[in-house]
């Protein structure tokens, strides 16, 4: 049983044995004595399990407290338990899921408006460093046990940290892997947070939150490309029927996610628990997920454990992920089959590298280009162009698939003008030479405006094979 799995109603609560008694937990409160504790109300988890062995016996020690607001003592409940699981795991589970956000909230806006949060004496800064008193070590040298954790720098005699990890150990250690991804010097990170606040007034607040968590999975492979950025745009507008904010809007929103210290499962939650979000708004978001994720063509290990995440917290597990990724891998094998048309336009195979595809596209460029077949006559040159440009196309489409950026594929030739222009930049640029008559020019913005979809011939129309060389020569 799993807190996924878990089902807790008013009919049927979790009751949980303790030597403190008995507590009943209920889907939105626990009873304990004679108490009732809102969930809603819960502001910090105490929690300790130890499962150890002596002479083949094995005892499981759980230890739960719960603090919340409006009362002065906290709620206590202890388990001793012989090999089995005790149910007070479940119930912990459960309770952590449910006031995750509630609790993250806390330590995040004293990160933001301090700079860094206080955790068990010590003071968590936005930049990646660890401070109490006077001394500071960074958080890259934590080392974790399951309830401790260890900072320590400059050997046996040097400063040393050691830290207790019972309270809210979920929470903070989300904080902990954020701070490490993206470390922020506590005056940007308040810059920001200004930022974000002022643009969450205008904006629509579950637009907001959408945005915030496309730019969350976006970033896990380590950084937003400009396909997933554009990608989030079109899904909030077509995707998911939401207003979109304006471009600049948008683009500040974007930047301010980016240095939001909330983690992705903050957003998540957050979606799920407004009364303004349509439930059958949830796959339509998990499927707009998907679409940021392999927005860039790659869909990477980091980016799959947010998207089951995703499908947890959203209560959608299994078959719509499957079937995304079945989906994706038939697009996959179809994008192989078309890239194979290009690849032997420029005679190489799927694996070649792309250092080996930029110097095969020039060699090739320069073998077939209109100028070095001008004393060959206008049959020559009417063959080199349609050459040229299914070499181009091919070259573009390679690209595009390889994720090359065109612009630096080719950067201009030191002293080598060229006319190419209107977007065709990346190209191997026509020369131009003063005095050459009309019809070499008209040929010239032929070729540079070949990025036109209007082509003699396109690359699935040529022969297999690479392109055979013209009759006669090309060189005067």
């Amino acid at each position: 049983m799993s807190p996924r799995t878990l089902y807790i109603s008013e009919e049927k609560p979790l009751r949980l044995k303790s030597i403190f008694g008995t507590a009943t937990l209920y889907p939105d409160r626990i009873e304990h004595r004679g108490e009732t504790r809102q969930l809603a109300d819960v502001t910090h988890i105490e929690w300790h399990w130890l499962s150890q062995t002596i002479n083949f016996l094995n005892q499981q020690h759980t230890h739960l407290v719960l603090h919340c607001k409006g009362h002065p003592s906290p709620l206590k409940i202890n388990r001793t338990s012989m090999y089995a699981t005790p149910k007070l795991v479940i119930a912990y589970e459960y309770i952590a899921q449910q006031t995750f956000e509630q609790r993250v909230a806390g330590y995040v806006s004293q990160l933001e408006r301090d700079g860094h949060f206080e955790y068990q004496g010590h003071r968590f800064c936005s930049d990646g460093t660890v401070a109490k008193g006077q001394a500071s070590l960074p958080l890259s040298s934590a080392k974790f046990e399951p309830f401790k954790m260890t900072l320590s720098e400059g050997g046996l005699f040097g400063t040393k940290f050691r830290i207790d990890l019972r309270v809210d150990r979920d929470v903070v250690t989300a904080l902990f892997n954020h701070i490490q991804e993206h470390p922020i010097p506590p005056a940007d990170l308040r810059a920001a947070t200004e930022h974000r606040k002022q643009a969450q007034r205008v904006l629509d607040d579950l637009t907001t939150d959408l945005v915030f968590l496309f730019v969350k999975l976006g970033e896990a492979d380590g950084t937003l490309c400009e396909r997933e950025r554009r990608k989030i745009g079109r899904l909030l507008r077509d995707g998911l029927g939401l207003p979109t904010p304006p471009p600049a809007s948008l683009d500040a929103l974007v930047q301010q996610a980016s240095t939001s210290p909330e983690p992705f499962e903050f957003y998540a939650r957050r979606i799920i628990r407004r009364q303004t979000t349509p439930s059958a708004l949830k796959p339509a978001i998990l499927d707009a997920l998907f679409e940021v994720a392999t927005a860039d063509n790659n869909l990477s290990a980091e980016e799959e454990l947010l998207l089951e995440e995703a499908e947890a917290v959203f209560g959608l597990p299994g078959p719509r992920y499957s079937a995304h990724k079945a989906r994706r891998a038939a697009q996959s094998r179809r994008r192989t089959n078309g890239a194979e048309v290009h690849y032997r336009v420029l005679g190489l195979d799927a694996s070649a590298s792309i250092e080996h595809i930029k110097q095969r596209y020039r060699r090739l460029v320069m073998q077939y280009h209109p100028d070095r077949s001008q004393h060959l006559g206008d049959s020559f040159v009417g063959e080199a162009e349609i050459r040229i440009k299914s070499i181009n196309e091919a070259y573009e489409q390679i690209c595009a698939m390889r994720g090359i950026c065109l612009h630096d594929a080719h950067p201009p030739r030191r002293g080598t003008p060229a006319i190419a222009q209107d977007g065709i930049a990346g190209r191997v640029p026509i020369h131009h030479t003063p005095g050459k008559d009309q019809a070499r020019r008209r040929r010239a913005q032929v070729h540079a405006f070949s990025g036109s979809s209007c082509l003699p011939r396109r690359a699935d129309q040529l022969p297999a094979g690479p392109p055979q060389p013209l009759t006669g020569t090309l060189y005067p």
